[in-house]
């Protein structure tokens, strides 16, 4: 799966501020502009969303200029409906198979995307990330699996996980082994495990549809 940069790539970053009460400052903008400039042939481009509204914009934005990645920073949960976002002005957007008017309708169309959500807890929801991936059309869905991602956990396991997907790798064994979103997140959790910056008693912080 590895796009080891032969062409353009175009990121597109959508960033709600995160509540309040998380006690993070973290704003990936700075971050991302600069592991952007690590690799030949990426472009970032960072929005920030606050509404429904912001969200179905940018969406739009990304079918129309073609871009390889929309990478999702901010809150996420599950509730007894599944999974969900939450904008900066409270605005839930459901990813469940219960609300898919309201979730799955703003990701539809989105064939060889790969999504990213860099958020609490959504990974947790298999179910609906598969009936997000098989509306969309998306080549992949990654989601962290945790209830709560530390700042330092997520720049570390977004930039390993940017590594893997377009960085350049020579090895053309190594390359066949990272066929799979699910290879590619298998060696991001392993990493991640090896670095000690994920707690005990859970297997994987990364899941992958």
């Amino acid at each position: 799966m590895n796009d080891s940069i032969q062409r353009n790539v175009n990121i597109l970053v959508l960033e709600s501020q995160l509540d309040k009460d998380l006690r993070s400052s973290r704003s990936q903008k700075e971050f991302m502009r600069l592991l952007g400039q690590t690799f030949s042939g990426l472009s970032v481009f960072h929005r920030e969303i606050h509404s429904f509204a912001d969200l179905e914009h940018f969406i739009g934005e990304a079918r129309k200029y073609k871009c390889d990645l929309i990478h999702y920073i901010g809150h996420g949960d599950i509730d007894q409906d599944g999974a969900f976002l939450r904008l900066t002005n409270d605005d839930t957007i459901k990813l469940s198979t219960a609300q898919p008017k309201m979730g799955l309708r703003v990701f539809h169309d989105l064939r060889d995307v790969v999504l990213l959500f860099s958020c609490c807890g959504v990974g947790d929801d298999e179910k609906s990330l598969l009936k997000l991936k098989q509306v969309s059309g998306a080549r992949a869905i990654f989601a962290y699996r945790t209830k709560t991602v530390y700042d330092y956990q997520a720049f570390l396991t977004d930039s390993m996980l940017y590594q893997l997907l377009y960085g350049p790798l020579p090895d053309s064994r190594l390359q066949g082994k990272l066929a799979t979103p699910e290879a590619i997140c298998e060696r991001v959790n392993n990493c991640i495990e090896q670095l000690l910056l994920y707690r005990r008693g859970r297997k994987d912080i990364l899941m992958a549809v």
